[in-house]
């Protein structure tokens, strides 16, 4: 039960880590000594399972974990200690990922598309009924494609993602909020409330979309797929450079981590893919770059946690952070 596939969501509890594995839909709890307190969680529709569930912000404000699951349509809470729970009905609402702000809050994000197929993402504070208390950010998100899948495909195509939209980011912890659009090199900072507290930018190097780039992706998704492979219905612009900002987090101590976007192997990048995190006081003040192997998901107050690939499942790392000399 303590084999983890695909995890994904971390966030520390009371004596242990919360981790959801994404490969089973599991939820499973540790103790800081390695050992699983409980696992629950499967896929399906029923009580206790999920299908496409996020676990990527804070507790709730009495401690309990909260999971959403946008095809189920439902808010999970489960009780770290136990693992018993309950569930909130999100009725026709099919966002993914949520933060309970307070006993009567929740933030929740919500996607909507333009007649010529942008996305937007609305970040909203609403109540438990799912009525918009008030919308915090509405942040253009992307772009959307409509697909055929094979040559002999005459339906109306499938909505597809494009490569290299912009990467909008939010994160709750701390009683903060931080939101970024990846285009730039910006992070606004809210309170619970939805007020904006400060902005901060910094300047950085923006990854250019190359020829290499692009072809690399192409046959990247050929051999993927093959002749069976998403073909474009309608084309559209190619994008001149890669998102800057890949996404962002807040530690326990409140200090702001960003990611820089590095192309993937597949996009042509490098093979080093070390990711580089630009740190930020709760002030805005740069602090400097940390370089840290590995997919970070969650960073307590001396502490991150990574994803990383073995051979039979993957693993979880604890890394210790320790501030330079």
């Amino acid at each position: 039960a303590a084999i983890l596939m695909s995890p994904g969501g971390y966030v520390e509890v009371p004596g242990g880590l919360a981790v959801f594995d994404y490969g089973n839909r599991s939820l499973k709890v540790f103790n800081d000594d390695g050992s699983l307190r409980f696992s629950m969680g499967r896929q399906g529709e029923g009580p206790g399972e999920f299908e496409d569930p996020r676990m990527d912000h804070s507790l709730t404000p009495d401690g309990k974990i909260l999971i959403t699951d946008g095809m189920n349509q439902r808010l999970t809470r489960v009780d770290p200690d136990t693992g018993s729970f309950e569930m909130i009905s999100m009725r026709d609402n099919h966002s993914w990922n949520a933060a309970q702000v307070e006993d009567d809050r929740f933030v929740i994000i919500h996607p909507t598309f333009t007649p010529d197929f942008d996305q937007l993402e609305s970040l909203d504070l609403i109540d438990p009924e799912f009525t918009v208390v008030d919308t915090i950010a509405v942040v253009p998100a992307g772009r959307v494609v409509r697909v055929r899948r094979g040559a002999d495909d005459e339906g109306p195509g499938l909505p597809v993602s494009k490569p290299f939209w912009p990467r909008f980011s939010w994160w709750v912890q701390a009683g903060k909020i931080a939101v970024c659009q990846g285009r730039e090199f910006r992070i606004d900072m809210y309170d619970l409330t939805g007020t904006l507290l400060r902005t901060i930018e910094w300047d950085a190097p923006i990854s250019g979309v190359t020829d290499t780039m692009w072809q690399a992706a192409q046959e990247q998704i050929d051999r993927q797929f093959g002749e069976y492979g998403p073909t474009v219905w309608n084309a559209l612009e190619r994008p001149s450079a890669l998102p800057s900002v890949e996404g962002v987090r807040i530690d326990d101590l409140g200090r702001i981590w960003a990611l820089r976007n590095i192309p993937s192997e597949r996009w042509g990048g490098p093979e080093d893919q070390t990711l580089h995190w630009d740190v930020f006081t709760p002030e805005g003040e740069w602090l400097g770059i940390q370089p840290i192997a590995g997919v970070s998901r969650y960073f307590g107050s001396d502490v991150c946690y990574t994803t990383e690939a073995r051979e039979e499942s993957s693993v979880v790392v604890r890394y210790r952070l320790v501030p330079a000399g």
